[in-house]
């Protein structure tokens, strides 16, 4: 009987292939009630069905050309026949039927004990995102465990509706135990009650009681199973979604103006105390070259002599070799030019000892590029207490001359830690007096002016208004909603036409507005719990470009609403006449109430053009596992085979064949990864997708994005950092596994209930440009441990590998996948621009403080090995299932912010990375305990094309 029993739960058997590509994905049978009986152990066999497979559909009790037909028929002894399209039960009594029907549905069944068992205490947690029941972390496997109290004699009509409850929720499911009926030690128990009414009600936790007329029950259990969650488009909890949703609020704490005098009027009023006793003067003033000539010919006529020169006072040296030394030596055929600067060593400083090697950069390529003179050929000194900040020297046949030299002034500014300094380049005026006396007076730039207004009366009354916070703000939640900064300020702004360089001083704002208001409540953070303050709220640095003289500003903060999640429990759904969900009656925080039952609409329309054009022909399935923090919807895009089953099961899809999660658009600024995925989808073939399965998120960070699209308005080609993170400045990855107000941070960790991936890739960028902040010691910021001051490479990659765990199998996992991505990257002409920007790495950089900018080099990308902890409790996916997952893996393009054929290149990075890596998960060996055993084991075991051409 045991063969007959196997050869029914195959595909000689009641169950489908339907899509070929090796997973059971349809049940073809009919059930056929000859008899006016409903034996109680059908629930068994139809929690086997669910089992089964990966898909089903609700037709088991009409004729629909179903290969099988399931019947029972008295008879003098009791045995199971399997004849043409037709299983009978000849059962001698009814004990004996319900016997073999259990048999039937236990046969072969396995059982991992880690599974976890989802409970029910709201009646939405009926069907979730996840599947059947709620339970909080996630597992390849997942038991479910019901007990149904219903009446010995059951309606037919009832007992059918009550198999395709069974079905669905088994179908969610990788393991069940039987029997089913009247279990007591089961979690979930199921009963119904005769009354007027009809309705759903949870009774207590993990009860349910199905309650109407008897004739009307079926027809309510029908619509419970085949209801389909809210995230699918469906209607079912959406209630309790709407009931938890937070209105936003614009609530203005506080308010600030600003204004100042122009840079050229700090000047003048220097010049007018010295008018008639200059003999020479060198001005440095943040002008681009323009606007410097003119002021130059301006101020000789009032200063009376012709000796003015006038210098920028942002990336000086960079501008007085441009602008001084080429024209003038243009025509000298050196072999060599060498640029000698002064090792930094100012007290109690930030800026690093090669701080202005740094400030020149890009000027060998801008050396080759005007001068003639290979970039290679361009080199660096960098000296201690040498007289000068800068020296020029060429070099030809061995003999080297002066070619210039020059005195960079700057001006000490606090750093918000309250114990360094920045000494940012700075406006001042030099002058030579006719009597031989030499006066230098320092001038406080519009860029400096403002900051220490920013830093010592704006962010003391912020910190003021919020001192008397509540536990958790500034970790996962933030002290203010945001920090609105508008600057005014005439500055030099261009593009430098060598890469995507350019010179911006007020950019440089930007991002030090951004930084070091962090860093300031970071600081505070340490100061009063003895760690900092990583989400203190958004600070949204607006900076405008103007013709005015006078530089001004306006700061607008506004308070955040500590609003925490509403506790909703829902305990009774109410049926309509046509046996629809009508309403539902809850406990919101205390408080019963009612609300409508209403379906969710997926929306078509998304703020990135790329992902709406998709969304509007996608030809898989796009799902919403939740909202955004400013209730912006966050579509996924699952990719795996269709089945034209109406119900599918996504954990037993991974239970079958590896899955690897996609997310782009963590950091909405690091731009080139939504465009990437989006074609990658495009290219996904349904060999492919025999082989694995594939789920994208497309724009993790969509309030960001909302952001970006504002800056980037006024500002194109910036970095616009200040856009990475979420609507409230928060990094959401921090608050996900927690019951947060932040929906974004729940994304990833639904897919992970849903799905169980083998594979996780995070795509990122980096600035694709100079990264500067002259008030946090021009370099990136002191946050960062390594240096993102230039572009490493067109693209690497990080992988997180756990350390207290079995170790060795993720160690030979992220070499597996270094050795894939790099062997793919070698293939094109990403490994060309990876060795240009990793040699601009190493001559600005890595040749003198290697520990400060960081390589760990491939073959043709650098990979970076990142050890983390395991721990259950971890915010990283592989820190926190390191039995399970194989890879958590970082992709990083230059991205921040590019177009064109630049953006392309990125793009294609991102492609030919994530292509690699899931071609390698879909060539990788599925290893199985034994052949009876349907649980394969985990993690995977990565194949490593390098040691297979070895061996």
């Amino acid at each position: 009987m045991n063969e007959l029993i196997q050869k029914i739960w195959s595909t000689d058997g009641v169950l489908l292939d339907k899509n070929n590509d090796g997973i059971i994905d349809g049940v073809s049978l009919f059930i056929n009630f000859e008899e006016d009986y409903f034996p109680p152990a059908l629930f068994d066999v139809f929690a086997r069905i669910g089992y089964e497979t990966t898909a089903l559909s609700f037709n088991f009790f009409d004729r629909n050309n179903q290969r099988f037909h399931l019947k029972w028929e008295k008879s003098e002894r009791t045995q199971l026949e399997m004849k043409d399209s037709k299983i009978t039960i000849y059962y001698k009594t009814e004990e004996e039927l319900n016997h073999l029907l259990s048999t039937i549905a236990s046969e072969g069944l396995s059982y991992r004990e880690e599974a976890v068992v989802p409970e029910i205490e709201s009646i939405e947690d009926i069907w979730t995102f996840a599947g059947f029941g709620n339970h909080f972390e996630a597992s390849p496997y997942r038991e479910l465990s019901v007990g149904y109290h219903l009446d010995h004699h059951l309606p037919i009509e009832v007992g059918k509706a009550f198999c395709e409850l069974i079905a669905r929720a088994s179908l969610l499911s990788t393991q069940f135990i039987l029997p089913w009926r009247d279990r007591e030690k089961a979690i979930v128990k199921i009963t119904m009650k005769e009354q007027e009414q009809l309705a759903l009600q949870l009774v207590e936790k993990n009860h349910l009681s199905f309650q109407g007329k008897l004739s009307e029950i079926p027809e309510i259990v029908k619509t419970v199973s085949r209801a389909k969650h809210w995230s699918e488009g469906g209607n079912f909890g959406y209630w309790e979604k709407e009931l938890k949703r937070l209105p936003f609020k614009d609530d203005l704490m506080l308010e600030f103006q600003w204004q100042d005098e122009s840079e050229e009027e700090k000047i003048d009023a220097v010049l007018r105390r010295y008018k008639d006793q200059i003999a020479e003067a060198r001005i440095f003033i943040s002008k681009d070259l323009q606007k410097r000539t003119e002021l130059a010919e301006a101020w000789k006529r009032k200063v009376h002599t012709d000796q003015v020169e006038v210098f920028s006072s942002f990336k000086t040296a960079y501008h007085w070799i441009e602008e001084v030394i080429i024209p003038q030596y243009r025509n000298e055929a050196f072999d060599k030019v060498i640029i000698s600067a002064v090792e930094d060593n100012l007290p109690n400083g930030l800026e690093l000892n090669i701080r202005w090697i740094q400030e020149v950069y890009p000027i060998d390529l801008l050396v080759e590029r005007e001068w003639g003179i290979a970039h290679e050929n361009v080199m660096f000194d960098c000296v201690p207490n040498q007289e000068s900040t800068y020296i020029v020297y060429g070099e030809k046949d061995g003999a080297r001359s002066e070619l210039g030299r020059l005195h960079v002034p700057v001006k000490r500014i606090d750093y918000v830690n309250g114990k360094n300094y920045a000494y940012p380049s700075t406006t001042a005026v030099e002058l030579l007096l006719k009597d031989g006396e030499r006066i230098t007076e320092l001038i406080d730039s519009s860029r400096a002016s403002f900051y220490e207004f920013y830093l010592k009366e704006i962010l003391p009354a912020v910190k003021e208004q919020v001192k008397d916070y509540e536990q958790g703000q500034g970790h996962i939640v933030p002290f203010f909603d945001r920090i609105e900064i508008d600057v005014w300020m005439n500055e030099s702004e261009r593009k430098l036409g060598i890469d995507e360089e350019r010179v911006s001083s007020l950019e440089a704002l930007h991002e030090d507005l951004y930084f070091n208001t962090l860093d300031y409540f970071a600081h505070w953070g340490e100061e009063v719990e003895g760690k900092p303050f990583y989400a203190p709220g958004g600070v949204y640095p607006f900076m405008h470009l103007t013709e005015e003289d006078k530089p001004r500003a306006k700061v607008k903060v506004f308070r955040y609403s500590n609003d925490t999640l509403p506790e909703v429990v829902t305990d009774t759904l109410y049926f309509n006449a046509s046996f629809e969900m009508d309403y539902i009656s809850a406990m919101k925080d205390g408080v019963r109430l009612q609300h409508p039952v209403h379906s969710f609409e997926i929306k078509k329309e998304h703020p990135h053009h790329e992902v709406e054009d998709f969304l509007q022909r996608s030809p898989y399935k796009v799902v919403v596992p939740d909202e955004s923090f400013r209730h912006e919807q966050i579509p996924v895009i699952e990719c795996y085979l269709p089945t034209e089953e109406e119900y599918e099961a996504s954990l037993k899809m991974t239970l079958h064949k590896p899955t690897i999660i996609i997310e782009a658009g963590h950091h909405s600024n690091e731009v080139s990864s939504t465009y990437a995925v989006m074609q990658l989808i495009d290219q996904f073939t349904s060999e492919q997708l025999k082989k694995i399965n594939i789920v994208v998120i497309p724009l993790a960070n969509v309030d960001g994005y909302m952001l970006l699209k504002r800056l980037m308005s006024e500002h194109p080609e910036w970095k616009h950092h200040a856009a990475r993170f979420n609507a409230v400045g928060l990094e959401y990855s921090y608050v996900r596994f927690s019951k947060s107000v932040f929906g974004e941070g729940n994304i990833m960790p639904e897919l992970l209930r849903k799905w169980a991936p083998d594979v996780i890739i995070d795509d990122h960028g980096i600035p694709s440009h100079e990264w500067v902040q002259p008030f946090a010691g021009y370099n990136s910021p002191p946050r960062f441990p390594v240096s993102y001051f230039l572009p490493s490479a067109k693209m690497y990659g990080i992988c997180r590998v756990p350390q207290n765990v079995e170790r060795q199998l993720h160690v030979d996992n992220f070499n597996a996948v270094v050795n894939v991505v790099s062997d793919e990257i070698g293939k094109t002409s990403i490994s060309e621009m990876n060795d240009y920007w990793r040699e601009r790495f190493k001559k600005y950089g890595n040749d003198w403080l290697p520990e400060v900018f960081l390589l760990e080099e491939a073959e043709h990308l650098n990979f970076y090995f990142d050890q983390i902890e395991a721990d259950p409790t971890s915010y990283y996916s592989i820190g926190r299932y390191p039995n399970w997952i194989a890879a958590d893996i970082i992709t990083e393009a230059a991205d921040e912010i590019v177009y064109d054929e630049v953006l392309a290149s990125c793009v294609e990075a991102q492609m030919v990375f994530n292509s690699a890596v899931i071609e390698q998960l879909a060539q990788s060996e599925i290893v199985y305990a034994s052949e009876t055993e349907r649980f394969r084991e985990r993690p995977i075991r990565l194949v490593n094309k390098l040691t297979e051409g070895n061996a």
